[in-house]
């Protein structure tokens, strides 16, 4: 897993200034007028990082880089996104339930939330995920 594949959330406004971690309306969230079945929930303004991976398995580095990020970045959530699997590799990860149970083991800071968000939008690559979470 790249470090920091964390895909903090940039989005410019109308002036083109870049506002890193701002949240608009991503799917499940208040402002989006819907509400998705197992996306993570995101209050409009709140800032939240991402940390992609295979997490096979979720360790304490993990952990680390995320307590890390919370308080250095100001983040008010970090959503672990476990990939189904890295198309970049051969050979598949461990089952993803295991590594969700896992992940939610290792991590029990109620900022941050485990999610198989890219399994529940078939995405494989941060840039689709980053994607299709602004759309």
């Amino acid at each position: 897993m790249p470090l920091l594949n964390l895909g903090w959330r940039v989005c410019s406004d109308n002036a083109g200034q870049e506002q890193r971690g701002v949240v608009r309306d991503l799917p499940g969230s208040a402002g989006s007028g819907r509400v998705r079945a197992g996306f993570p929930k995101a209050a409009k303004g709140m800032v939240i990082g991402l940390l992609g991976g295979s997490f096979d398995p979720a360790h304490s580095g993990h952990v680390h880089i995320t307590r890390e990020a919370l308080k250095r970045m100001g983040l008010d959530r970090v959503w672990w996104l476990v990939s189904p699997g890295n198309p970049l590799k051969v050979r598949g990860p461990a089952p993803l339930a295991d590594r969700m149970a896992r992940a939610r083991a290792v991590m029990d800071d109620p900022r941050v939330v485990v999610t198989d968000l890219e399994r529940r939008l078939g995405t494989r690559y941060t840039a689709q995920t980053l994607e299709r979470l602004q759309a």
